[in-house]
């Protein structure tokens, strides 16, 4: 691809849509839309370039180890909940089971799924040949996926994003199976969510 016509679609994609909600030139309900609207075109792009990037394959080995690292981390995290966060632990099972539920149900298809195309998939089409140390390529990954996340304006999301963003490419280098990467990040996703954090990671208001 062209340099400047990768550099522009970078910025539209990955970097301009935060400053944009940032700086109140989109409302905060614009995430989920353009998150959707980034999907379909790198969805489009892979299925008629690089299909061999979009695969949807389930892995046991990598499910158990998805699992095996899960628990202690699920338990840190629930950890750093109680000390920093105590009021809010399981406020939303708590306050809104209906809503709790239906979270849990469409967080994995309609968000996790869609940012594991956009931010690991496509990410590998575009910038697995620029960046050869596999190390410094996760890195930069994390890195863009906590910034995608500034646009919430709080540190816990951006802090807890650059790991899952370590998490979620490791698992997708290791399997190239989008499946297994949205499963691991609709666990943590969900975690986020039953503990009460989410507001963290999504918010309208």
């Amino acid at each position: 691809m062209n340099p400047w016509l990768l550099a522009l679609e970078s910025v539209l994609l990955y970097l301009l849509p935060p400053v944009l909600i940032m700086t109140g030139l989109l409302p905060k309900f614009a995430v989920m839309p353009a998150l959707w609207a980034g999907f379909l075109y790198v969805a489009f792009v892979l299925r008629r370039d690089a299909p061999e990037l979009l695969r949807f394959h389930f892995d046991r080995r990598a499910f158990r180890r998805i699992l095996i690292r899960f628990v202690p981390l699920a338990a840190l995290i629930v950890l750093f909940v109680w000390h920093f966060f105590p009021q809010l632990l399981f406020s939303l099972p708590r306050r809104d089971p209906g809503l709790w539920l239906l979270v849990l149900l469409l967080y994995p298809p309609l968000s996790a799924l869609a940012q594991e195309v956009v931010f690991r998939a496509f990410f590998c089409y575009r910038f697995g040949t620029v960046i050869s140390n596999r190390t410094l390529f996760i890195l930069c990954n994390a890195l863009l996926f906590a910034y995608i996340h500034t646009v919430f304006g709080n540190p816990v999301a951006v802090l807890f994003t650059f790991i899952g963003g370590v998490l979620f490419m490791s698992t997708y280098l290791q399997t190239r199976s989008v499946t297994m990467s949205t499963i691991e990040h609709a666990l943590y996703g969900n975690l986020v969510f039953t503990l009460g954090i989410g507001q963290f990671f999504y918010r309208i208001g």
